[in-house]
């Protein structure tokens, strides 16, 4: 997700007990950056992203905030 809705989604994470869920913080916008933009910003994101989906989450989960 973007900047701009990083509080909303850590909010309805905990509302919902998942508050250790990962997310991954993007810059805000992400809509109307040039293709290349996007892949790079990809690229060094990579291994966050990936960790972010493969980590625990959750009650009983293992991820960090």
């Amino acid at each position: 997700m973007t900047e701009a809705f990083a509080n909303l989604a850590r909010t309805a994470a905990a509302a919902r007990a998942c508050g250790s869920l990962p997310v991954v913080v993007l810059p805000h916008p992400m809509e109307g950056r040039p293709r290349e933009e996007i892949e790079r910003i990809a690229r060094e994101r990579f291994e966050e992203i990936v960790a972010a989906l493969t980590r625990g989450s959750g009650p009983g989960g293992s991820a960090s905030p």
